[in-house]
């Protein structure tokens, strides 16, 4: 009966930090899974709580948490495809950086005002 009562309490501060995270509430989402996270180690919870650390701008965080519900429970698909949108989001961000200076030239180039560059 203990059991089942901590069970339903927890469900309840599970529920209850999802709705801060949908109102924008990071920091209150983000207390309250860490919390159930001190009492059980659980897939759902670790990718809930890497998504509260992504939208918080913790990126790191936010891999760490996800890595960490694949290795709990394989089989969490949604935990998965965070994870891939995450790193793929990740690589374009890399990229874009590394191609910005190029992007501004070949946009510089293109405006009518301006003749391109011959090779």
């Amino acid at each position: 009966m203990l059991n089942n009562k901590k069970s339903l309490i927890m469900k309840r501060q599970h529920k209850r930090a999802l709705k801060h995270y949908k109102h924008g509430h990071m920091q209150e989402a983000s207390e309250i899974l860490e919390n159930l996270l001190k009492r059980r180690d659980d897939s759902e919870w670790w990718n809930d709580w890497a998504s509260v650390q992504l939208a918080r701008g913790k990126s790191s965080d936010a891999e760490r948490g996800y890595r960490k519900a694949i290795l709990l429970q394989p089989e969490n698909q949604v935990a998965r495809l965070n994870l891939g949108i995450y790193l793929a989001l990740a690589v374009l961000m890399a990229s874009a950086s590394v191609l910005e200076p190029k992007v501004k030239t070949d946009i510089f180039n293109l405006r009518s005002d301006r003749q391109p560059k011959s090779i």
